[in-house]
């Protein structure tokens, strides 16, 4: 019977794992994203490109609701910052590199 039970607290363990593994990667990509457009919209409206800042303007603005709803029904963790935060450093530096390829130098 123990046996059982902890196979039970076992895989328990991995479901809490793997669901904050997959929250963690979902901020990321959201951050990655949302600094990548940032980026691309100020080299867009720093150069008059009015298509691409109205289009990233738009993507930011449907991003950003999302965001935000996605962050008002879950609970503040750790796991959920640090992709977060991390995905705007790696977003930064992705948005700066397209940026300079959509719009040039």
């Amino acid at each position: 019977m123990s046996g059982n039970y902890n196979n039970s607290i076992n895989n328990s363990r991995n479901n809490i794992r793997m669901v904050k593994i997959k929250e963690f990667l979902i901020m990321f990509a959201i951050q990655v994203t949302s600094y990548s457009l940032l980026c691309i919209n100020f080299r867009a409206v720093a150069q008059a490109h009015y298509f691409w800042a109205s289009l990233s303007d738009f993507a930011i603005a449907t991003l950003a609701y999302f965001v935000i709803k996605r962050i008002a029904t879950s609970d503040n963790t750790l796991h959920q910052w640090l992709g977060y935060a991390l995905g705007g450093v790696v977003g930064s530096l992705l948005g700066i590199y397209l940026s300079t390829v959509i719009l040039g130098a």
